[in-house]
């Protein structure tokens, strides 16, 4: 009986593996294609499977420090009521733009998401 269950676990992974290699499909997924979303492809993912072609994105490498974009600085967030804080450093320049597979991806800084160039 055991044997019957290991046999048949065997089976349906086989099964499986074939049909992801014959559709060639992985099991992590591969390019976005056409106009599928591309919301909830993180940055980790992109730097992965894509090429960075323009780097314009400005980001504090900082926990606790905020992007103004009136002086292009990174500013601590200090304590309005005592005045502590206000240190700032510069920006560093992140990816903008990614190329995969003849799609581009660009980053939507109003809605702090990635999107597929149409």
């Amino acid at each position: 009986m055991e044997n019957k269950i290991i046999a048949g676990v065997i089976a349906g992974f086989l099964v499986l593996a074939i049909s992801f290699f014959i559709t060639g499909k992985g099991i992590t997924g591969g390019v976005v294609q056409g106009g599928e979303s591309v919301e909830g492809k993180s940055e980790d993912w992109l730097k992965q499977n894509c090429v960075c072609i323009e780097k314009e994105r400005k980001l504090c490498r900082w926990v606790g420090f905020g992007y103004n974009e009136e002086r292009n600085l990174c500013q601590k967030k200090g304590n309005p009521l005592t005045g502590e804080g206000g240190a700032v450093t510069y920006p560093v320049l992140s990816c903008s733009v990614y190329e995969c597979g003849g799609n581009l991806y660009y980053w939507n800084e109003g809605e702090e998401i990635w999107k597929l160039e149409e």
